[in-house]
């Protein structure tokens, strides 16, 4: 039974029994599951959504085994093209290019008869994305004569996503320097001015025109380029954030983790009003998810705290997803670290004042360096101001000689 590998003294998993019953998989991941310190009522999990709340999305997903694109290229797409001065429709074309397979005639050939699966603007062949904006006579005209000479058959073009990283990272062009980062706002005007030309002929029965397609997104660059003149890319040193001291009698604690594939680390660093360290803990853990290593160490720093009886605390971390549901009761904790936030909501209550705060890594580094030194070292310790390690001392001087920001709040 469940109830049998779980010590009910300390009320934590009794480890070595897991992994004698359990291969290495399962032990992980029930080792993984944070025991509640106040019971909770059962409730169901669907597990494909981080909220473990059921969605049609997500089973649509988990049926037809439909994937979206790596992370990192989804990311990038959102990132670039949302904050880019580009129209709307633009963005969402630039989306759909991006994060769907983005097949014109070629896809409907699929699904249903369609009398003429050739291109509409130059009628010669299957109309597929990559050559209606690169392929088709019509698009390599309107490339040459819009975007400083740019030849659309010298390109390597073979699905949806080259497309989206050839104006993420566009070549070298014709111009001067200080005007290479209009490129892809050109190419992206470009690319609209197609798709827009393709639709007139498809839908509205209009003519290939074109000088007047160079002649609009002519005007639109100049309208757009104008407006974003004044939002041009610096090349400034990035501002440089700065742990900054609480205020006095108060303590404040920064917490860590740190993740390998197999075994984790937590650690805490804990300063006064004069930036003095009181204490630094740090302690191997058995391995998680980084999400869920992160929710142990904040609750092991409360717990801490009650130890040292410290009435007034501030709980810096630099886990978004931690940080969240801990500072707003609107936010629902993901489903595998949620006994660990209400714990901790739960542990708030012995304070007579606990505040959390979320900061960047380079305002945490020195819990951070505790939490790689124990990783590596695979022990345990505790540190006070005269026998810090060396790399954590460096970190811990690095906190203090840095310029003071802006507060954050």
């Amino acid at each position: 039974m469940v109830f049998q590998l779980i010590d009910q003294e300390s009320f934590a998993w009794k480890t070595n029994i897991i992994k004698d019953l359990f291969d290495l998989e399962y032990a992980k991941a029930i080792l993984s599951i944070h025991l509640p310190t106040t019971s909770r009522p059962n409730k169901l999990i669907w597990l494909q959504n981080p909220n473990g709340k059921f969605s049609i999305k997500s089973a649509y997903q988990l049926t037809t085994q439909i994937l979206p694109p790596p992370p990192s290229q989804a990311k990038s797409v959102r990132k670039n093209f949302g904050s880019s001065g580009c129209q709307r429709k633009s963005k969402c074309l630039f989306g759909g290019l991006a994060l769907t397979p983005y097949q014109k005639k070629d896809n409907l050939l699929k699904r249903i008869n369609i009398n003429d699966p050739s291109c509409l603007l130059c009628g010669f062949e299957v109309e597929t994305c990559c050559h209606l904006f690169f392929g088709c006579p019509v698009a390599k005209a309107i490339w040459h004569s819009s975007c400083w000479g740019f030849k659309a058959d010298e390109q390597l073009i073979f699905a949806c996503m080259d497309i989206i990283k050839l104006i993420l990272d566009p070549s070298k062009a014709l111009c001067p320097s200080e005007d290479q980062w209009l490129i892809p706002l050109n190419m992206a005007l470009v690319l609209d001015e197609i798709w827009h030309l393709r639709n007139q002929v498809s839908f509205q029965e209009g003519q290939v025109d074109i000088p007047n397609s160079i002649k609009q997104i002519n005007f639109k660059f100049h309208e757009f380029s104008t407006l974003l003149e004044s939002e041009k890319p610096s090349f400034t040193t990035p501002v440089v954030f700065r742990w900054e001291p609480p205020p006095p009698g108060w303590i404040k604690l920064n917490v860590d983790a740190a993740v390998a594939e197999s075994s984790s680390a937590l650690a805490v660093v804990a300063r006064d009003d004069k930036e003095i360290v009181s204490k630094a803990w740090s302690k191997t853990h058995h391995p998680c998810p980084p999400i869920v290593v992160e929710a142990n160490a904040i609750l092991w720093v409360a717990q801490l705290a009650i130890q040292e009886r410290w009435s007034h605390i501030i709980i810096e971390v630099d886990a978004k997803r931690c940080f969240d549901p801990l500072s707003s009761k609107d936010v629902i904790p993901d489903w595998y670290i949620a006994n660990s936030v209400y714990s901790i909501l739960n542990l708030k209550v012995g304070f007579v004042q606990c505040c959390f705060r979320w900061v960047k890594r380079e305002s945490n580094s020195t819990a951070h360096e505790t939490a790689k030194l124990s990783l590596a070292s695979r022990e345990s310790f505790c540190f006070n101001k005269d026998n810090l390690p060396r790399v954590v001392h460096s970190a811990y001087l690095g906190d203090c000689l840095k310029p003071h920001p802006s507060f954050v709040a």
